[in-house]
Order: structure tokens, then sequence, then C-alpha cells
């Protein structure tokens, strides 16, 4: 729906908010499905195997970085959330933006928030997740900044005539949309550094375990950031038997935890990286609650 409405918007003006919530609500009864299928499938035993799926995305000096689904219990209860939420707040925003000059771009935007989300939540390993994570990021920007043309507080005349007289302790140079989205895209970008740090760490470690002839089974070069391939490295003892920057076992597993941690203390505005939200509220309020409440917020949760 975003590329429709990217390179189509113009010639088909009057539908491209239908685009939109038909595309969302075709995702959301293809999640209810997936859904329906995975417990299907799984039932009762928590212990069931995810339905994952990976293709070859690039290979670099013989590692296999892979891209792919990856759906359990959870990641499919997401999806629906995502989707769902997604189609109430576009139908709402027909009459919320109604009337709004930018209004075929506010429905490209949270197309493009929802695309990136759906990326999250379904990944199959640490890099395609940090991928989404960023274009996540990006649809944030796009929607916190989204009257970006509005003055600042200082300047502008209607807020002053509505502010209350009690109202102070602001400096009202810097509360506008562009400065909002500027500061929330920075002060993600700090989180999201040590999440790429974390995924730094989990592949060192896996790469120098592939060489190690006890290993040499887990094929640990094919797909080395796949969530699955961690998880059997966890359990056959790969981060015992490994020394990075001094530590092993469970002192580098928290250290690469903690750093990974740091990306959701970003996304999820929790302290100290946490000042970007009341600022981020300048955008549409109906993205602010698919965004702020319902999806990117939960995400660092997720």
């Amino acid at each position: 729906a975003f590329v429709i409405i990217l390179f189509f918007g113009k010639y088909i003006e009057q539908y491209n908010d239908k685009v939109s919530i038909i595309a969302l609500l075709l995702a959301f009864g293809l999640s209810v499905a997936l859904f329906a299928v995975n417990a299907q499938d799984h039932g009762a035993d928590s212990q069931a195997r995810p339905i994952i799926t990976s293709v070859s995305w690039m290979n670099l000096a013989g590692v296999d970085l892979q891209m792919g689904f990856l759906v359990d219990n959870l990641s499919a209860f997401m999806s629906m959330i995502v989707t769902g939420l997604g189609t109430l707040v576009l139908i709402y925003s027909i009459f919320y933006m109604h009337g709004d000059t930018l209004y075929r771009r506010y429905f490209a935007y949270m197309c493009f928030f929802c695309f990136a989300m759906l990326g999250v939540v379904l990944s199959s390993n640490l890099l395609m997740t940090y991928i989404f994570w960023e274009l996540v990021g990006l649809g944030s920007y796009f929607l916190i900044g989204f009257w970006f043309y509005k003055p600042s507080a200082a300047h502008d005349h209607h807020y002053q005539e509505l502010k209350a007289t009690y109202a102070t302790g602001i400096d009202e140079r810097y509360l506008s949309p562009a400065f909002a989205q500027k500061k929330a895209f920075v002060m993600n970008r700090v989180g999201d550094l040590g999440f790429g740090i974390g995924i730094v760490i989990f592949a060192a470690v896996m790469l120098s375990a592939a060489d190690l002839s006890s290993f040499k089974d887990l094929n640990l070069r094919d797909g080395p950031l796949n969530f699955d391939k961690l998880y059997a490295a966890n359990l056959r003892g790969v981060f015992d038997a490994s020394n990075l920057l001094g530590l092993s076992g469970t002192a580098l597993l928290t250290l690469a935890g903690i750093f990974i941690f740091m990306g959701a203390i970003g996304k999820s505005a929790q302290f100290p990286l946490h000042t970007w939200l009341p600022d981020a509220m300048q955008g549409p309020t109906t993205g602010s609650s698919i965004i702020h409440a319902a999806t990117m917020v939960a995400a660092g949760v997720y």
C-alpha cells in the first residue's frame, strides 16, 4: 500500500485511504489465519518448534547471512495486534485527518510503519530484526514530524493565545514537530548503537566457534544470527567455550544481553532515553496511538 500510494497516489487521490485500509485489513485476516494454524499445529505444547522459513540473502567470506520468518505463538499474536489496531486507527483517521493538506502522505506513512513493525515481530534472526528495527525508527520519524512546517511554540501565535498562564518552565523555542522528530531519531540511534554492538558480539562468538571441531556439526557459518542457531549454540555450550574480551559463558551472554537491551531502552522510552516521548506527541494523535501506545513502545518489551 505504501508503494502504491507513493507512486500512484496522485492518480487515485480519492482512494488512497481505502487502499491503506484494505491492505491492512487483508494483513489482519492473514495474521488471524496464521495464528490459528500455529495454534492448531502446536496446541498446548509450549515446547513445540516454531515455524521457520529462511533464504540466503548474501554470502560474505563464507558466512551465509539469511533473511526469513519465524512464527510462534508470540509473533503470530503480535502480528494480529499490529494489523488489527492499525486497521482501526486508519478507519478513525479518515475522520481525524479529513481536510489535512498531507492526507495522502499520512496513510502512506502509516502503512510503512506497520510494514516495519511486522518485519520486527516475524523476523527469524537478529540481523533482520535490526534492519526492521531501524525502519520502525524511520517510520516514527516520518509520523512524529508529520506537520514539520509548523513553527515552534514560541512563534505560534495561536498556541500562545490558548496557553494557560501557569504553563511555564518549557523552552518553547524547541517545541515543534520538526525538532521533536530529530530528537526522537537521535535518541533512538543511541539505543540502537548498543543493539548493534550486542549483535556484533553474538556474531563474533558464533563465527569464532564455527572453526572448532566440537561444533562443526552445528554449521555455525550458515545463518549464525538465526534465532534457532543461537539457541542451539547456547545449549551446546558454545558461549562457555568462547572467550571474547576476557569473558565467556554467562558473563559474555550477559554483556551481549545488556547491549541488546539498549535498543529496547531507546524504542520503549525507558530511562535515561525517555525524554523524546513527550515531544513526539506533536505528531498526529492517531499516529501516536499506534506508535507510542500500541506497537513501537511495546516492541521493546517484545
